[in-house]
């Protein structure tokens, strides 16, 4: 298993952008599902994982691409690709 390092930036941004209870669970999850390169992430397959609300998730995953802690990449149907912010983050 990998430890995820926050780097300096990250620090600022959590500082910066405090994540409500709903995106802390959003983001906590993605952590630990998404490797380095990201992963494809289903809503609806997200929000059944974390026992919320489809709408709820998808805010919270909407703030945390905003306040820059995740990144979206291509998308491949009606799902997109994720990844966590490498400026703010690492995987040791």
């Amino acid at each position: 298993m990998e430890n995820l390092i926050v780097l300096e930036q990250g620090l600022k941004a959590f500082r910066q952008h405090p994540l409500s209870e709903l995106e802390s669970q959003v983001f906590w999850h993605l952590t630990l599902i998404l490797p380095m390169t990201g992963s494809v992430v289903v809503t609806s397959n997200l929000s059944n994982d974390l026992k919320l609300s489809y709408i709820g998730v998808s805010l919270g995953i909407k703030k945390l691409r905003e306040s820059g802690f995740i990144m979206r990449g291509v998308k491949f149907g009606r799902s997109n690709h994720y990844k966590l912010n490498p400026t703010f983050f690492r995987y040791l």
